[in-house]
């Protein structure tokens, strides 16, 4: 968990990203998934029973040997789930609202995204965020389902329209 999270803090001691750049948005979006992924393979990993069979014991903690990846899963579902905010994918009270940069930059759509002048509307918002990021990382299906549920909307609505 260490080497993750130093993978995390390097790139901001050694790169500069400019003043319209906001790397602290993203490093705490990446930070609660990967927070999410790890207390959930924590949770997996110690509901292991002990029965006194080091065998089985043994075969169940290596099939549980993806786990390690969990909190690397997590922090990839919260960046794409930021997105989905970003995007207007999911709105709604319990949802935060995030204001995109309007300012035309042709340095792409991952600044107009993360740069300084975008991101949560209120502290109410950020906090929203957070919470999100870190369900993301630790129910791992929930950004897949949601991202197959857009998927199946938007077929439906390609038959529906007789393309």
């Amino acid at each position: 968990m260490v080497c993750f999270l130093a993978a995390f803090a390097l790139p901001r001691l050694f790169f500069s990203y400019g003043q319209d750049f906001s790397f602290s948005r993203l490093t705490a979006i990446l930070f609660a998934g990967a927070m999410g992924g790890f207390i959930s393979a924590q949770r997996r990993i110690q509901r292991v029973s002990s029965r006194g069979e080091s065998l089985i014991d043994l075969i169940e903690l290596s099939s549980l040997s993806g786990n390690f990846l969990a909190p690397v899963a997590g922090a990839v579902f919260a960046a794409v789930l930021y997105v989905m905010f970003a995007g207007g994918f999911l709105t709604g009270p319990l949802f935060p609202t995030i204001k995109t940069s309007s300012t035309g930059s042709t340095a792409g759509v991952f600044s107009a995204i993360f740069s300084s002048t975008a991101g949560p509307e209120s502290a109410i918002d950020s906090a929203k965020l957070l919470i999100w990021c870190f369900i993301a990382g630790f129910a791992e299906r929930f950004v897949p389902n949601a991202l197959d549920r857009f998927v199946a909307k938007a077929e439906i609505k390609k038959k529906a329209s007789g393309a």
